[in-house]
């Protein structure tokens, strides 16, 4: 691991730390993704969100367009075209963030994820007041195609896959809204 990777782990882990307890996330290897041939694009009509009472912590994804665009490591990724996966801390904070869905194969549980980058990330007391500072202009720089964002960020190891959605009922409306 060279310097530049430790300097990057280290920067990732408050964020991974305040997003999910410890070996509750996982980040994604560029190496392992597959690239599929055209993205397919998915509509998602309304916002879908996850609590863990246990843990006083919220995780979803916002209404918007998703295009599935990778395989890893047995699911399928979807990205959001901006700001679009969100979680509530057990502190009450909200982070808002580029990403999208980690959907499962077979059994698999999904998992929410994120694009941790430092120029993306909007932080706030409630969701409305996170959105509200959130650009409305998309996340990429001009003319970079969104798997090589992807792929560069995920090099970087900043694409961290949030925990298993633990909830059937959850898991079954983002099975129907990102299968169909």
């Amino acid at each position: 691991m060279d310097r530049r990777q430790l300097l990057i782990g280290i920067a990732a882990l408050p964020v991974a730390a305040w997003a999910a307890p410890q070996g509750e996330y996982a980040f994604v290897d560029a190496k392992s993704l597959a690239r599929v041939g055209e993205p397919r694009r998915v509509k998602l009509a309304e916002s879908i969100a996850w609590s863990r009472s246990s843990k006083n912590t919220e995780y979803g994804l916002l209404a918007g367009d998703y295009a599935y665009l990778a395989d890893f490591d047995g699911g399928r990724l979807f990205f959001g075209s901006d700001a679009s996966t969100y979680m509530r801390s057990p502190r009450g904070e909200y982070l808002l963030a580029p990403g999208g869905l980690w959907l499962g194969n077979g059994a698999a549980r999904s998992r929410f994820l994120i694009v941790q980058r430092a120029d993306t990330l909007r932080r706030g007391s409630s969701l409305a007041a996170v959105q509200e500072a959130t650009p409305g202009s998309p996340w990429l720089p001009p003319g970079l195609a969104l798997l090589d964002a992807l792929t560069q960020w995920a090099s970087e190891g900043v694409v961290m896959l949030l925990p298993e959605i633990e909830d059937a009922k959850v898991e079954a409306s983002l099975r129907a809204a990102f299968e169909s």
